[in-house]
Order: C-alpha cells, then sequence, then structure tokens
C-alpha cells in the first residue's frame, strides 16, 4: 500500500469546533491487509478511481470512483480493494464532526459523484497540496 499522510497540528480555538486532523493519499494494493479498526474522530474517504468495498460494522458497501465515504468516530471499518482495480483515495481526519444519512443512520454516510463533478475531488487535491507545500498560511487556508 502506498501511503503519504500529512498531519495538520494548527486547530480551531472555539470549543467543538470542526477540525482537520489529517489528510492521507493511499492506493489500496495487494500488499494491504485489511482490518477493522475505528477512531475517535469522523474519517471522510474520496475515492478518486478503482473499486473495492467499505466494511462499516457488519456491513459491505461497494465503491467507486467519485464515491466519497464518511465514517463516524468509533464505527468500525476498513477497506478492501479489487486486485484487478485498486482504490486510489484521499482520506481526511476531521475532529468533532458527525454526520447523519437522510435514513438517520448515524454510522457511515455514501455519496456518489458523477464523472464530471470535480469540485469535490479538488477540494480534497487542494488540501495535499497545500499540506505538502506548507506555505505560510497553510493551516488557516486547510482550516477554513
Amino acid at each position: 500500500m502506498a501511503t503519504r499522510k500529512y498531519n495538520l497540528n494548527k486547530k480551531v480555538d472555539n470549543v467543538g469546533s470542526v477540525n482537520l486532523l489529517y489528510i492521507t493519499s493511499s492506493i489500496c494494493e495487494n500488499d494491504w491487509i485489511s482490518a477493522l479498526h475505528s477512531h475517535p474522530f469522523t474519517e471522510v474517504f474520496f475515492i478518486k478511481s478503482g473499486e473495492g468495498s467499505m466494511i462499516v460494522n457488519d456491513l459491505e458497501i461497494k465503491v467507486g470512483q467519485n464515491d466519497l465515504v464518511v465514517i463516524n468516530p468509533l464505527v468500525q471499518h476498513t477497506e478492501i480493494s479489487k486486485k484487478d482495480m485498486p482504490l486510489d483515495y484521499y482520506v481526511i481526519g476531521i475532529e468533532n464532526l458527525n454526520v447523519r444519512d437522510k435514513n438517520g443512520d448515524s454510522s457511515h454516510t455514501v455519496l456518489h459523484f458523477s464523472n464530471d463533478s470535480f469540485t469535490v475531488k479538488d477540494s480534497f487535491t487542494n488540501i495535499l497540496f497545500e499540506m505538502q507545500s506548507k506555505d505560510q498560511g497553510y493551516e488557516d487556508i486547510c482550516q477554513n
């Protein structure tokens, strides 16, 4: 698994404010051993390409290009990639965020974007660029 992770140390000072913790860019290749795990914060996955599944608690969710998956805090999850179409994705860790889907499910939310919907992908790409370059003010840009 090829992974690049960038942590953001500056947080918004207001109590209960949503805070970006990190961004990761990963390719889930054949060397990845998938294991259920959880975090005390929310993770948001954006699938750039490939196909596979997200396991959320006991549920298997098929995912592919342009899917956005939100996993809420303390929810068991892992990703599984198709061997011939490895998942290439971004993940951001966000503190103080909890999302419910339209049915009221509080474990996860999945949004499917069309192929011409670049705004979401561009947002992740821009955050990664800012975190890599660390130009003056990058922490404020990423938090906002």
